[in-house]
């Protein structure tokens, strides 16, 4: 028997790297027939064979019939590669587990593969064709694996033994469908998962990811499979309809946030998200993403602006829709048609620095009208360098990671910070820690945020009710006890 390759060598999809091999197929199964199994190999690997004997012909379908006589034409060394070669995990074996049973090389187990693929191909050309057209309209583009498996099923027939899921699996591998994260893509599908993943952002972080980035891809698509790309893509679908990088508990903050698009409550973020009102509280308290703007009421806050978003922002897009100004009174109504706020959070909203009030009418203060006191006035000392000092009283917050607050504005004026926006500033002492972050807005009733200090207080040691500094002096922080 001559095993030389033809000159119009392919490679088969189901194997990488393989090559298939075309030869007449009349010889095949004499062939088979001829092969043996080394030793006695053979008789007790062939005892593990569960061939059908005295079948019903009349239970079966054509296929049925034609693969069962496929089957017993094969030599027992070429039904147990059929059995182990076309097969389901776990049961799928490697070219190499099945060679060692066998005394085959690597090669010839593949060639040997190769044939009966090619034989059941030449037998049952007609019923694979119309089979693999059923399974395209039961799965269409896309399917889960389960439901793959149970529309084949479904169009092959109930059969148990061991040819018939040989010729379950040769058909798998004959169709287009190839898994990925436990779904079945067809061509189609996985060119759009293909483009899909180019639009995704390069990270490892939680995020959120831009639906229309994906969308536009094919929204048709999108929307027929949604659930299917997202699994396919590794990414997740949040609970309120956003796209993430990972399933986190910030994000389903964020995602909450933005499918309500006005402040809530922490009760209303954990029925959205579904995490306990405590360990939610905890969580919010340490995201950047997400402002208090009120009491018991949460916002999201815009990167782009750097500001809050929320009740503050609702206020100044009403006086951008009425041209810059409003009575008090309106902008009151306006904002409780909106959002639970209270009229006092209301009256301490409008009496911060972001807005002028006067004769029952509001407006957005300008940047350049902000009014700055001199330094002597609003420091609480000075080295003898000459360099100013704020103190602040260290709380357990602080050292759980909360943001130090209630410095005047002209401490970050000091620090060459605009309003309304943030900067993060180096600490120059003690050495070796983390940048800090300041922010000013003007919206904010409780002065500038100073964040990351808690690095900076265990470095030194510090305990609850410690008195410390934090001294400017060339644009930088120096933190030290106050004695």
């Amino acid at each position: 028997m001559s095993d030389d390759l033809s000159s119009n060598e392919t490679r088969d999809p189901s194997y990488k790297g393989e090559k298939k091999w075309f030869q007449p197929h009349a010889s095949w199964l004499t062939e088979a027939a001829a092969t043996s199994v080394p030793g006695s190999r053979s008789k007790e690997l062939a005892a593990q064979l569960d061939t059908p004997q005295g079948l019903d012909a009349s239970s079966l379908s054509s296929h049925q019939v034609q693969m069962f006589r496929i089957w017993n034409q094969l030599s027992s060394n070429h039904q147990l590669v059929a059995r182990f070669r076309f097969a389901r995990k776990p049961n799928l074996k490697t070219l190499e587990f099945v060679g060692e049973k066998l005394g085959l090389t690597r090669e010839r187990v593949r060639q040997i593969q190769v044939r009966i693929s090619q034989i059941i191909d030449e037998a049952l050309e007609v019923p694979t064709s119309q089979i693999l057209s059923e399974l395209r309209a039961s799965c269409g583009e896309m399917a889960t694996e389960k439901d793959f498996q149970a529309s084949l099923d479904k169009i092959l027939g109930t059969c148990e033994e061991t040819w018939d899921q040989v010729y379950a699996v040769y058909l798998e591998q004959k169709s287009d469908y190839k898994s990925t994260r436990g779904v079945r893509a067809s061509t189609v599908a996985r060119k759009f998962i293909s483009e899909a993943r180019k639009v995704l952002p390069n990270t490892k972080e939680a995020r959120l990811i831009d639906l229309k980035t994906i969308r536009n891809v094919d929204s048709s698509f999108w929307y027929k499979y949604r659930d299917l790309i997202v699994k396919c893509l590794g990414i997740a679908l949040l609970p309120n309809g956003s796209l993430a990088t990972r399933d986190t508990m910030p994000m389903r903050v964020v995602d909450a946030l933005t499918f309500l698009g006005t402040p809530a409550t922490k009760e209303e973020l954990s029925e959205l998200t579904g995490l306990s009102t405590k360990t939610l509280l905890a969580r919010l308290w340490c995201m950047d993403e997400v402002v208090k703007v009120a009491n018991n009421m949460w916002a999201l806050s815009s990167p782009e602006a750097k500001k809050y978003v929320g009740v503050v922002d609702m206020i100044q897009n009403i006086l951008e829709e009425q041209g810059g100004e409003c009575s008090v009174r309106f902008l009151r109504d306006r904002i409780r048609e909106r959002c639970n706020v209270k009229p006092s959070s209301m009256n301490t909203f409008l009496a911060t620095s972001q807005f002028v009030v006067s004769n029952g009418r509001a407006r957005l203060r300008q940047n350049n009208e902000v009014k700055l006191r001199p330094l002597s006035q609003v420091i609480d000392g000075r080295l003898t360098n000459g360099a100013p000092y704020w103190t602040f009283t260290v709380q357990q917050r602080h050292l759980k990671g909360n943001s130090v607050t209630g410095f005047p504005p002209e401490f970050a004026n000091e620090l060459g910070i605009e309003p309304n926006s943030y900067d993060w500033v180096k600490v120059e002492r003690p050495s070796k820690c983390r940048d800090l972050k300041v922010t000013w807005h003007l919206s904010s009733a409780n002065g500038i945020h100073v964040g990351y200090v808690r690095e900076a207080l265990e470095s030194l040691n510090c305990t609850v009710g410690q008195i410390m500094r934090l001294i400017v002096r060339h644009r930088r922080i120096e933190i030290q006890r106050h004695v």
